[in-house]
């Protein structure tokens, strides 16, 4: 059976329907900076959320919950599926550039930028 857009319509609706925590990923097994980053709250809060155009929550974190990572190679685990990302889900990715970025954050950059 193909996919379509009705077909993936209709399992998201079916999505809602269940508790997130019920719907929440066994990351267990997983070595990646998505999984140790999302918790169950962040999912709950974030699961239907989706950007201006229409990027949804689980699509950022699907590739993390795919591929499990490697035991001696930390990846990232999640990808920002537009520009709008980063505030949409910023509950979930700022804690994830912190961590893979040794504590770099948004608001604690003091670098001044000077275009001539």
């Amino acid at each position: 059976m193909p996919v379509t857009a009705e077909s993936v319509k209709a399992v998201n609706a079916c999505q809602k329907s269940y508790p997130a925590v019920e719907d929440f990923p066994d990351l267990s097994k997983h070595n990646n900076w998505m999984a140790k980053c999302l918790t169950p709250d962040i999912y709950a809060k974030l699961r239907d959320e989706k950007t201006p155009s229409g990027m949804p929550f689980d699509k950022i974190i699907q590739t993390g919950v795919d591929n499990p990572g490697h035991p001696f190679i930390y990846t990232v685990g999640c990808v920002a599926g537009d520009e709008e990302s980063y505030e949409v889900f910023a509950d979930f990715f700022d804690p994830v550039i912190e961590n893979r970025h040794n504590g770099f954050s948004k608001t604690g950059c003091s670098c001044v930028f000077e275009i001539i």
